[in-house]
C-alpha cells in the first residue's frame, strides 16, 4: 500500500532518493495500457501484469516522498517479433503512460540481471550477441522516445563473488560490454548470499547466523564492487557506477 501515511513519512525522511521498481519479475511483466481490470492470465510470453492503477500508485508515491523512479524494461518472449528480436511496443506504452500520469523515469536497465538470463525470462540460448542486438534497438528507441531516461547496465549479479555457480553465467557482463553495449550509468547488483528459500537447493550459496557477520561474508560486497568497477574502467571509464540492487541476501525470504 504505497498510499500508507506511515510508509510515506518514513520514506520521505530518506529524500532526496531513488525508488526502484524492478527485479527479475519485471523482465516478463506486461504493462496493461488500459483501465480495465487485470486479466486472470497474462498475455502469452509474459508471467505477470502491471496495471495503470498500480503504476500510478508508484508515481504518486515518488512525488509524495521526493524520490525519482528507477526501473527496468520487459524483454521476455512476449516483447519480440517473429524473428525473436526485441520490440519497444510494451516499453512505449509504459513510458507514454508514465508521462501522461505526471511521472518520469530517471533511469532504466534494459534487462534485470542478464547474467541470470536463463532464469530471467530471456529466450532459450540467449547470449551476449543477442543481448547486444536487442540492446541496440532499445537504446535507439530510448534516445528518441525517452531522452530524459538515463540508460543503466548491464546490471549483472553474482560475478566476482561465490554467489552463483559458474554454469549460470553463460551471459557475462564482460561479454555484454565486449559485444558493444554502451551505457550512461554502469550498474551492478550485490548480495553476500542467497536466502533460505533459494539456498534450500544450493546450500553452499546461503549463509548462517554464525557466519553472517564474518569478515569473509562482509567482504563480498567489496569484492563485487571491485570486480564491476574494473569492468567499468576497462570499457566505459569515467561514467557513474551504481549498485542498483542489494540486500543482505538475494531471493527474498
Amino acid at each position: 500500500d504505497l498510499g500508507n501515511a506511515r510508509l510515506r513519512k518514513l520514506a520521505a525522511a530518506l529524500a532526496p532518493a531513488y525508488v526502484r521498481v524492478s527485479g527479475t519479475w519485471m523482465n516478463s511483466t506486461y504493462f496493461q495500457d488500459s483501465d480495465d481490470p487485470a486479466p486472470t492470465q497474462p498475455p502469452p510470453g509474459f508471467n505477470s501484469v502491471l496495471t495503470r492503477q498500480q503504476w500510478k500508485g508508484v508515481i504518486d508515491f515518488a512525488h509524495a516522498v521526493n524520490a525519482r523512479i528507477v526501473t527496468s524494461i520487459a524483454m521476455s518472449t512476449g516483447t519480440r517479433d517473429a524473428a525473436g528480436v526485441w520490440t519497444p511496443k510494451v516499453a512505449q506504452a509504459f513510458v507514454t503512460y508514465t508521462k501522461s500520469a505526471g511521472g518520469s523515469i530517471a533511469a532504466a536497465e534494459f534487462m534485470n540481471e542478464p547474467t541470470f538470463a536463463s532464469v530471467g525470462g530471456a529466450p532459450k540460448g540467449y547470449d551476449a550477441q543477442a543481448y547486444a542486438r536487442d540492446f541496440a534497438v532499445f537504446r535507439t528507441w530510448a534516445k528518441s522516445n525517452a531522452p530524459d531516461v538515463r540508460i543503466m547496465g548491464p546490471g549483472g549479479i553474482g560475478e566476482g563473488t561465490p554467489l552463483a555457480p559458474p554454469f549460470m553465467h553463460l551471459l557475462t557482463s564482460d561479454g555484454i560490454l565486449k559485444a558493444g553495449a554502451v551505457f550512461d550509468i554502469f550498474s551492478y547488483h550485490s548480495y553476500g548470499a542467497v536466502s533460505t528459500r533459494c539456498a534450500a537447493s544450493a546450500s553452499a550459496l546461503g549463509t548462517t547466523k554464525e557466519v553472517a557477520l564474518s569478515a569473509d561474508w562482509l567482504s563480498r560486497a567489496v569484492s563485487a564492487e571491485a570486480f564491476y568497477a574494473a569492468l567499468r574502467d576497462r570499457y566505459e571509464p569515467g561514467i557513474p557506477i551504481w549498485n542498483s540492487e542489494t540486500a543482505q541476501a538475494a531471493s527474498g525470504l
